[in-house]
């Protein structure tokens, strides 16, 4: 059974594929660490942002260039 960590509509999960439920325990507390409920308010941010970008024309390659930026300026991942 996998390890889940939601934020919103962010969800992140680990699986160990059943071997070792005790790391994926574990690894589900760091990454609630990293990522807290900060993340759900973020990912509303990222998908209004890519919104406009469509709308405005951009392809699929563009926003994912854009988005890329986006989290870069905003610091989130460093």
């Amino acid at each position: 059974m996998p390890s889940l960590v939601r934020r919103g509509d962010l969800l992140v999960t680990v699986s160990t594929g059943g071997r070792a439920p005790g790391l994926a325990r574990k690894l589900r507390r760091f990454l609630e660490g990293l990522f807290g409920p900060e993340w759900a308010g973020r990912l509303d941010q990222v998908a209004a942002q890519r919104n406009e970008w469509r709308q405005a024309g951009n392809t699929l390659p563009e926003v994912a260039r854009k988005t890329d930026e986006f989290v870069d300026q905003q610091g989130w991942l460093s």
